[in-house]
Protein backbone atom coordinates (compact mmCIF):
# COMPACT_ATOMS: atom_id res chain seq x y z
CA UNK A 1 0.00 0.00 0.00
CA UNK A 2 2.83 2.12 0.64
CA UNK A 3 4.79 1.88 -2.32
CA UNK A 4 1.25 2.12 -4.27
CA UNK A 5 1.00 5.36 -2.45
CA UNK A 6 5.04 6.86 -3.13
CA UNK A 7 4.53 5.91 -7.01
CA UNK A 8 0.93 7.73 -7.38
CA UNK A 9 2.65 10.76 -5.22
CA UNK A 10 5.91 10.41 -8.28
CA UNK A 11 3.35 10.33 -10.97
CA UNK A 12 1.81 13.40 -10.09
CA UNK A 13 4.75 15.47 -10.37
CA UNK A 14 5.45 15.20 -14.22
CA UNK A 15 1.48 16.10 -14.18
CA UNK A 16 2.12 19.54 -12.11
CA UNK A 17 5.17 20.22 -14.10
CA UNK A 18 3.25 20.08 -17.49
CA UNK A 19 0.51 22.38 -15.99
CA UNK A 20 3.02 24.80 -14.68
CA UNK A 21 4.67 24.47 -17.94
CA UNK A 22 1.16 25.44 -19.56
CA UNK A 23 0.29 28.26 -17.57
CA UNK A 24 3.20 29.69 -17.39
CA UNK A 25 3.12 29.75 -21.33
CA UNK A 26 -0.49 30.97 -21.30
CA UNK A 27 0.84 34.31 -19.62
CA UNK A 28 2.94 34.67 -22.39
CA UNK A 29 1.12 33.80 -25.40
CA UNK A 30 -2.36 35.35 -24.74
CA UNK A 31 -2.71 39.08 -26.36
CA UNK A 32 -1.86 41.83 -24.48
CA UNK A 33 0.58 43.45 -22.03
CA UNK A 34 0.01 42.54 -18.40
CA UNK A 35 2.69 45.44 -17.36
CA UNK A 36 0.78 48.57 -19.36
CA UNK A 37 -2.82 47.25 -17.59
CA UNK A 38 -0.77 46.88 -14.20
CA UNK A 39 0.71 50.48 -14.75
CA UNK A 40 -2.34 52.29 -16.63
CA UNK A 41 -3.21 53.01 -20.15
CA UNK A 42 -1.97 55.91 -20.01
CA UNK A 43 1.29 55.56 -18.14
CA UNK A 44 4.72 56.93 -20.01
CA UNK A 45 7.00 54.64 -21.49
CA UNK A 46 9.20 55.07 -18.56
CA UNK A 47 6.80 54.03 -15.68
CA UNK A 48 6.36 51.06 -17.62
CA UNK A 49 9.69 50.19 -18.15
CA UNK A 50 10.34 50.29 -14.40
CA UNK A 51 7.39 48.10 -13.55
CA UNK A 52 8.50 45.89 -16.38
CA UNK A 53 12.03 45.69 -14.49
CA UNK A 54 10.37 45.77 -11.03
CA UNK A 55 8.44 42.25 -11.83
CA UNK A 56 11.29 40.85 -13.82
CA UNK A 57 9.61 40.70 -17.16
CA UNK A 58 12.85 41.58 -19.04
CA UNK A 59 14.90 38.41 -18.30
CA UNK A 60 15.16 35.68 -20.44
CA UNK A 61 11.71 33.43 -20.43
CA UNK A 62 13.32 30.48 -18.66
CA UNK A 63 15.21 32.47 -15.96
CA UNK A 64 11.50 33.54 -15.52
CA UNK A 65 9.47 30.12 -15.47
CA UNK A 66 12.66 29.26 -13.21
CA UNK A 67 11.91 32.52 -10.78
CA UNK A 68 7.90 31.72 -11.46
CA UNK A 69 8.35 27.42 -10.36
CA UNK A 70 10.17 28.85 -7.47
CA UNK A 71 8.37 31.13 -6.26
CA UNK A 72 5.09 28.57 -6.63
CA UNK A 73 6.63 26.13 -4.68
CA UNK A 74 6.65 28.13 -1.89
CA UNK A 75 3.20 29.20 -1.92
CA UNK A 76 3.44 32.57 -3.71
CA UNK A 77 1.27 32.81 -6.72
CA UNK A 78 2.10 36.01 -7.43
CA UNK A 79 -0.92 39.40 -6.93
CA UNK A 80 -3.84 39.38 -8.72
CA UNK A 81 -4.05 41.99 -11.68
CA UNK A 82 -7.64 43.17 -10.53
CA UNK A 83 -7.63 43.46 -6.66
CA UNK A 84 -3.76 43.61 -6.16
CA UNK A 85 -3.90 40.89 -3.44
CA UNK A 86 -2.03 37.89 -3.30
CA UNK A 87 -3.24 35.39 -5.60
CA UNK A 88 -3.26 32.48 -2.46
CA UNK A 89 -5.28 34.86 -0.28
CA UNK A 90 -7.73 35.00 -3.09
CA UNK A 91 -7.82 31.41 -3.60
CA UNK A 92 -7.87 30.68 0.11
CA UNK A 93 -10.92 33.23 0.37
CA UNK A 94 -12.94 31.45 -2.14
CA UNK A 95 -12.08 28.26 -1.14
CA UNK A 96 -14.70 27.32 1.35
CA UNK A 97 -17.98 28.56 -1.21
CA UNK A 98 -15.79 25.96 -4.02
CA UNK A 99 -15.77 23.15 -1.15
CA UNK A 100 -19.41 23.37 -0.68
CA UNK A 101 -20.58 23.78 -3.91
CA UNK A 102 -18.33 20.59 -4.73
CA UNK A 103 -20.08 18.68 -2.10
CA UNK A 104 -23.61 19.13 -2.52
CA UNK A 105 -23.06 18.40 -5.83
CA UNK A 106 -20.97 15.33 -5.47
CA UNK A 107 -23.99 13.88 -2.91
CA UNK A 108 -26.47 14.81 -5.61
CA UNK A 109 -24.85 12.60 -8.14
CA UNK A 110 -24.96 9.92 -5.91
CA UNK A 111 -28.26 10.32 -4.56
CA UNK A 112 -29.80 10.41 -7.89
CA UNK A 113 -26.86 8.02 -10.10
CA UNK A 114 -27.05 5.02 -7.52
CA UNK A 115 -30.77 4.06 -7.44
CA UNK A 116 -31.07 5.44 -11.39
CA UNK A 117 -28.25 2.51 -12.12
CA UNK A 118 -29.39 0.11 -9.76
CA UNK A 119 -32.99 0.53 -11.02
CA UNK A 120 -32.04 0.41 -14.84
CA UNK A 121 -30.02 -3.17 -13.52
CA UNK A 122 -32.94 -4.63 -12.19
CA UNK A 123 -35.84 -3.72 -15.28
CA UNK A 124 -33.19 -4.59 -18.35
CA UNK A 125 -34.09 -4.13 -21.45
CA UNK A 126 -37.35 -2.09 -20.32
CA UNK A 127 -38.35 1.05 -20.90
CA UNK A 128 -37.35 1.98 -17.38
CA UNK A 129 -34.07 1.35 -18.62
CA UNK A 130 -33.73 2.86 -21.98
CA UNK A 131 -35.04 6.07 -20.38
CA UNK A 132 -32.60 6.32 -17.89
CA UNK A 133 -29.77 4.96 -20.03
CA UNK A 134 -30.98 7.49 -23.15
CA UNK A 135 -30.99 10.53 -20.30
CA UNK A 136 -27.59 9.19 -18.94
CA UNK A 137 -26.38 9.71 -22.81
CA UNK A 138 -27.54 12.70 -23.43
CA UNK A 139 -26.66 14.41 -20.20
CA UNK A 140 -22.97 12.92 -21.13
CA UNK A 141 -23.53 14.89 -24.31
CA UNK A 142 -24.64 18.35 -23.62
CA UNK A 143 -22.03 20.71 -22.27
CA UNK A 144 -22.27 22.38 -18.77
CA UNK A 145 -22.11 25.50 -19.75
CA UNK A 146 -24.94 24.78 -21.61
CA UNK A 147 -27.00 23.08 -19.29
CA UNK A 148 -26.41 25.90 -16.83
CA UNK A 149 -27.67 28.50 -19.21
CA UNK A 150 -30.79 26.69 -20.26
CA UNK A 151 -31.66 26.06 -16.10
CA UNK A 152 -31.16 29.48 -15.47
CA UNK A 153 -32.90 30.61 -18.37
CA UNK A 154 -35.89 27.85 -17.31
CA UNK A 155 -36.15 28.15 -13.52
CA UNK A 156 -34.86 31.28 -12.44
CA UNK A 157 -35.75 33.76 -15.37
CA UNK A 158 -39.24 32.02 -16.82
CA UNK A 159 -40.38 30.15 -13.42
CA UNK A 160 -38.67 32.21 -10.81
CA UNK A 161 -38.21 29.39 -8.26
CA UNK A 162 -34.49 29.73 -8.01
CA UNK A 163 -31.89 32.71 -8.01
CA UNK A 164 -29.59 33.70 -10.96
CA UNK A 165 -26.42 33.44 -8.73
CA UNK A 166 -24.81 34.35 -5.65
CA UNK A 167 -24.17 33.05 -2.40
CA UNK A 168 -26.36 33.31 0.90
CA UNK A 169 -24.85 31.42 4.01
CA UNK A 170 -24.86 27.97 4.35
CA UNK A 171 -26.54 25.24 2.88
CA UNK A 172 -28.52 24.18 5.49
CA UNK A 173 -30.03 27.55 5.62
CA UNK A 174 -33.37 28.52 3.06
CA UNK A 175 -31.87 30.75 1.40
CA UNK A 176 -28.35 29.07 1.50
CA UNK A 177 -30.32 25.90 0.54
CA UNK A 178 -31.87 28.12 -2.45
CA UNK A 179 -28.80 29.43 -4.18
CA UNK A 180 -26.30 26.40 -4.29
CA UNK A 181 -29.34 23.96 -5.52
CA UNK A 182 -29.27 25.26 -9.17
CA UNK A 183 -25.01 25.24 -9.87
CA UNK A 184 -24.86 22.04 -7.70
CA UNK A 185 -27.57 20.23 -9.55
CA UNK A 186 -25.89 21.61 -13.57
CA UNK A 187 -22.27 20.31 -12.44
CA UNK A 188 -23.82 17.14 -10.87
CA UNK A 189 -25.30 16.30 -14.55
CA UNK A 190 -22.18 14.54 -15.61
CA UNK A 191 -21.49 12.55 -12.54
CA UNK A 192 -25.01 11.59 -12.41
CA UNK A 193 -24.58 10.14 -16.06
CA UNK A 194 -21.40 8.64 -15.25
CA UNK A 195 -22.34 6.94 -11.97
CA UNK A 196 -25.45 5.67 -12.57
CA UNK A 197 -23.90 4.00 -15.92
CA UNK A 198 -21.01 2.27 -13.99
CA UNK A 199 -23.40 1.07 -11.50
CA UNK A 200 -25.68 -0.50 -13.90
CA UNK A 201 -22.64 -2.35 -15.91
CA UNK A 202 -21.66 -3.34 -11.90
CA UNK A 203 -24.99 -4.45 -10.76
CA UNK A 204 -25.52 -6.45 -14.19
CA UNK A 205 -22.52 -8.38 -13.90
CA UNK A 206 -23.63 -9.31 -10.11
CA UNK A 207 -27.06 -10.19 -11.60
CA UNK A 208 -25.76 -12.56 -13.93
CA UNK A 209 -23.69 -14.13 -11.11
CA UNK A 210 -24.79 -18.07 -10.40
CA UNK A 211 -25.65 -17.68 -6.74
CA UNK A 212 -28.29 -14.88 -8.24
CA UNK A 213 -29.11 -17.22 -10.85
CA UNK A 214 -29.68 -20.08 -7.98
CA UNK A 215 -31.31 -17.56 -6.32
CA UNK A 216 -33.85 -16.40 -8.72
CA UNK A 217 -34.61 -19.96 -9.24
CA UNK A 218 -35.91 -20.94 -6.01
CA UNK A 219 -38.15 -18.27 -6.48
CA UNK A 220 -36.22 -15.14 -4.85
CA UNK A 221 -37.58 -11.81 -6.29
CA UNK A 222 -34.99 -9.33 -8.39
CA UNK A 223 -36.04 -6.61 -6.19
CA UNK A 224 -35.47 -9.06 -2.98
Amino acid sequence: MTRYLIRRVLQTVPVLFGVSLLAFAIMHVVPGDPVRLIAGPDAPESVVQRVRAELGLERPLYVQYVSFLGRAIQGDLGRSLRSRAPVIDEILTRFPATLELTTVSMLMAVAVGLPLGLLAAVRRSTWVDYLSMGASLSSLSMPIFWVAIVAIWLFSLQLGWLPVSGRAGPVWQWEGLRHIVLPAATLATTSVAIISRLTRSGMLDVLGREYVTTARAKGVSPLG
